[in-house]
C-alpha cells in the first residue's frame, strides 16, 4: 500500500519546516533595556538623599502635605503619594527651597507607577530639567529619565542622556546596560 504523502512531498514539507523554525530576525536597531529588578523591601529601606524636614517645616502647610506623601510613597500607595507632593507643591511658598525635591518626589513616584508620559510633562514645566550635579539625586535623576526616553521611543534624547551619565558616573551605565552580575538590586551599601 502507497503512503499518503510521497517522499518529494515530504522532503519539501521538512524542509520548509527546518527552514522556517531557524530563522531568527535581528533587528538593525537594538535599543538597551534597563535590567532591574526592584522589591518593595529595597524601596522602603532606601534612605533619602535629602536632610530631613526641620521642626519648622513639619508644622507648615505643604510640609504637612509632604510627610504625608513621604507616608504614602512608602507604602507605595503611589496615587495617594503624588496626590500628597502636589499639595505640598501647591501649599508651598513661590520661593520654596525644597521646590526641587518636591518635585523629584512627583517625579519618583510617577516613575514607579511607569508613568513614563507623565514624567515627560514633569520635566516640561519643573525645574529639575535644568538642575545640576549638586542636586543629591541627580544620577538616580539621569536613569529615570534615560528609561523614561527609552519607553516613549525618543531614543536620540536618550543617547544624549546616556552621555550625560557617563560624563558623571561610567560603572552606572555598565548597570543599565548589564545589569547587577547576579541580578537584583544590590543593597545600599551607606
Amino acid at each position: 500500500m502507497k503512503g499518503l504523502i510521497g517522499s518529494k512531498t515530504l522532503i519539501i514539507i521538512v524542509t520548509s519546516l527546518v527552514l522556517a523554525t531557524s530563522c531568527n530576525y535581528v533587528p538593525k536597531k537594538m535599543a538597551p533595556e534597563l535590567s532591574y529588578a526592584v522589591n518593595d523591601i529595597h524601596l522602603k529601606n532606601l534612605p533619602s538623599p535629602f536632610a530631613p524636614l526641620t521642626e519648622e517645616e513639619k508644622v507648615t502647610p505643604w510640609g504637612i502635605e509632604y510627610q504625608i506623601g513621604k507616608g504614602f510613597a512608602k507604602k507605595l500607595d503611589l496615587y495617594r503619594a503624588i496626590t500628597a507632593f502636589e499639595r505640598s507643591a501647591i501649599l508651598a511658598p513661590e520661593d520654596h527651597s525644597r521646590k526641587l525635591e518636591t518635585d523629584y518626589q512627583i517625579l519618583l513616584s510617577y516613575y514607579l507607577g511607569k508613568r513614563h508620559k507623565e514624567i515627560d510633562q514633569l520635566m516640561a514645566i519643573s525645574p529639575l530639567a535644568t538642575c545640576t550635579s549638586s542636586f543629591p539625586p541627580f544620577l538616580d535623576l539621569l536613569v529615570i529619565l534615560f528609561d523614561t526616553k527609552m519607553h516613549l521611543d525618543q531614543e536620540e534624547k536618550a543617547c544624549q542622556i546616556l552621555e550625560l551619565i557617563e560624563k558623571h558616573d561610567e560603572p552606572t551605565v555598565t548597570l543599565i546596560f548589564e545589569g547587577p552580575e547576579d541580578g537584583t538590586v544590590p543593597p545600599d551599601e551607606s
